[in-house]
């Protein structure tokens, strides 16, 4: 399956949640029990260091209805406060945590609101 392609705003010190729901070419969820998700961001897609990553492994992405394919991404003020450029990002997805059938969900251009006040 193709990725979907989205553009994000990222508000730079504040927190960034998104909710998705993972669905077949038919709009039927996808079943994620047991994923593995994981995101970043990068000013560009060679770029060796993530801006910031979000996953299953570190708590920033959390499967809140697994069977119906719903999981939420949040960044935190600390993760969107490391994003000093615009960039690109890409959600990816491996069933059971295997690292061999991963899929790309979601893709697009990372958009940076730069902060203005700094309390």
């Amino acid at each position: 399956m193709t990725a979907g392609t989205a553009n994000i705003l990222i508000e730079q010190g504040a927190i960034f949640s998104q909710e998705y729901t993972y669905t077949d070419s038919g709009g039927t969820p996808i079943n994620l029990t047991g994923a593995k998700i994981a995101m970043q961001i990068r000013q560009t897609a060679g770029d060796p260091v993530a801006q910031a990553e979000a996953s299953t492994a570190n708590g920033k992405i959390v499967l809140t209805n697994a069977a119906a394919g719903v999981f939420t991404v949040t960044l935190l003020p600390a993760d969107t406060s490391a994003v000093t450029v615009s960039g690109v990002y890409d959600i990816e997805y491996s069933a059971g945590g295997d690292t061999t059938a991963t899929v790309r969900l979601l893709q697009g251009r990372a958009i940076l609101s730069r902060e203005v006040t700094l309390v």
